[in-house]
């Protein structure tokens, strides 16, 4: 090849990014541009606090993934696994299968880098049970707050101790 010809990876990228692009277009044309505008213009840098929890929880999460694949005496550089984890969540959001749909793209994307698929697929189920134990643990730890408020929950504590059991049978 010559010193002007395009590389192969940018040949399987360029659809792909203008794919996207036109997903962006079409979003913003039914939820009017402007109004869009308007309203990041009205949150200002005030607004990037709202991604600021989801960053951290995304960091987490990709921690978690990494001590999953060591276990497996695997090793991938963590901005590789936080471009897999940001690109299955995003495959996640855009297609029918929910929170499943893009788990097989970042099982993919490590074999790509010379994780085996056995150790590949195996971490990735390892973080996301783990990352499902600890939304449940959360949910069980704050359902008798949330009951409290309703008034749901008396002062004697009646209700409270079914929850703790089913806490304590979550844990164990």
């Amino acid at each position: 090849p010559g010193e002007n010809s395009l590389s192969p990876r940018l040949w399987t990228r360029l659809p792909f990014t203008l794919l996207g692009l036109a997903l962006i277009g079409v979003l913003l044309w039914q939820v009017s541009l402007w109004e869009t505008l308007d309203r990041l213009r009205r949150l200002g840098w005030a607004g990037l606090w709202i991604l600021l929890p989801y960053g951290v929880g995304a960091l987490f999460c990709c921690q978690g993934w990494a001590c999953a694949l060591k276990t497996f005496g695997e090793a991938v550089p963590f901005a590789r696994l936080y471009r897999a984890r940001l690109t299955g969540e995003a495959v996640n959001n855009v297609t029918p299968g929910g929170d499943i749909g893009g788990e097989p793209l970042k099982v993919y994307m490590l074999t790509t880098w010379g994780v085996p698929t056995d150790k590949a697929l195996a971490s990735l189920v390892i973080a996301r049970t783990g990352l499902i134990a600890g939304q449940i643990l959360f949910i069980l730890l704050g359902l008798p707050f949330f009951l409290h408020r309703l008034g749901l929950l008396r002062q004697d504590g009646i209700v409270l101790l079914p929850l703790l059991g089913l806490a304590y049978l979550f844990v164990h």
